[in-house]
């Protein structure tokens, strides 16, 4: 029960993916009061609906994070660009719109490891309850979740050229990444519904929930405690919400290593060397970040018509923004990315190389980890 209008059953610190996800399954029992806290903004932004605005939303400080590496010793010290979503929805406001879950043998390598119910038999039927597929139908997918998923439209005389040369090469054509193979090549499904990004914000909370409150531009500066338990949270200019049952960190694979920092739970020597008291001492917080390695190959053509360049002439970008306002279809309402392929070096089912491809050529100038030479726009060219 609210007992004011700071304290609440559920606090959830972080409006991205997960936050927004587990706000709404939460606020379904309309007799517990829940608060979801975000540090951006609401994302109601016609470039973040638009599947092809994501110019407009990547290195743009206002939807990103642009949070950057230290120097990498094996990258001849280069600094690494991370865009990580800034506002309701999260990184789901600023990724490729590739529905792509992980490879069934690592969630069962977890099981096999002790995490009970993490097998991909066990976690299997929550994938379909949170899926809306609109164009397949079997054991592997759901059709009435809120995540809507279809075919990526993107797909043209290039991408089936790419399938067509990877199957020449002796790569499998498979028809669905997410049934059971995931070796091969295919076109992709993506986090796109009639011409509209499917970000967690829009999927999970479309309209307004009576007993869910969402507070936007709220960084959050540290959990607050009472003897060993967090009751709450405290935000950067002042303001405290409490919370009855529990509280939730949802913020990232970076964020939530932060906030229990700044909070004193953590490397004991390195929160004092911050001027942060510890309270709990435990080392492996901020630790052991894994990423994989991102190349690009690319090719110039001389066929402008072929690659998605063509839409940084004035007229054809007006053209593919008012189709795009008037009926959410042609080139603006899709993915950029609709081909896949995945390699394996040895077991199938473990595919250790991903490779996509789209008719584009991206100048993003990001590896120095300077944000004044991070374009608004990325420069396309055939």
């Amino acid at each position: 029960m609210v007992k004011n209008r700071n304290e609440y059953d559920y606090v959830i610190a972080g409006g991205g993916s997960a936050g927004c996800a587990l706000a709404a399954r939460l606020a379904e029992n309309r007799s517990i009061s829940v608060c979801l806290v975000e540090a951006g903004g609401n994302s109601n932004n016609l470039f973040v609906r638009m599947p092809a605005g994501n110019g407009f939303i990547f290195g743009n400080p206002k939807f990103d994070w642009g949070y950057v590496s230290i120097p990498q010793t094996n990258l001849n010290g280069r600094k690494i660009y991370y865009a990580r979503g800034k506002g309701l929805g999260g990184s789901s406001i600023v990724n490729g719109m590739i529905y792509m879950r992980g490879v069934p043998e690592d969630y069962n390598r977890w099981r096999q490891m002790g995490l009970k119910g993490w097998s991909y038999k066990d976690i299997l039927p929550y994938f379909r309850k949170s899926q809306g597929s609109q164009n397949r139908k079997n054991s592997y997918h759901g059709q009435n979740g809120p995540l809507k998923t279809e075919p990526a439209t993107n797909f043209g005389i290039i991408e089936k050229a790419f399938i067509s040369a990877a199957i020449k090469s002796g790569h499998k054509y498979i028809d669905d990444f997410n049934g059971s193979e995931r070796t091969g090549i295919s076109r992709a499904d993506s986090t796109v519904y009639k011409g509209v990004r499917q970000s967690s914000a829009i999927s999970y909370l479309p309209k307004k929930l009576p007993n869910l409150t969402i507070l936007t531009n709220h960084h959050i500066a540290r959990l607050i405690f009472q003897k060993n338990r967090v009751i709450g949270i405290e935000t950067m200019d002042g303001k405290t919400i409490y919370c009855n049952c529990e509280t939730i960190i949802c913020q990232g694979a970076f964020g939530t290593p932060h906030l229990l920092m700044l909070s004193g739970i953590g490397p004991a020597d390195h929160l004092k060397n911050h001027g942060i008291n510890p309270l709990v001492n435990l080392p492996g917080v901020g630790s052991n970040l894994a990423d994989h390695i991102d190349i690009s190959i690319q090719y110039n053509s001389n066929r402008m018509d072929l690659s998605h360049a063509q839409y940084q002439r004035l007229d054809k970008s007006l053209w593919l923004l008012t189709k795009w306002l008037l009926s959410g279809k042609g080139p603006g309402g899709g993915s950029l990315f609709s081909t896949v392929l995945f390699h394996a070096f040895n077991d199938p089912k473990l595919p250790e190389l991903e490779v996509f491809m789209t008719p584009m050529t991206i100048e993003e100038n990001l590896g120095n980890g300077g944000f004044e030479n991070t374009p608004f726009f990325p420069t396309f060219r055939s």
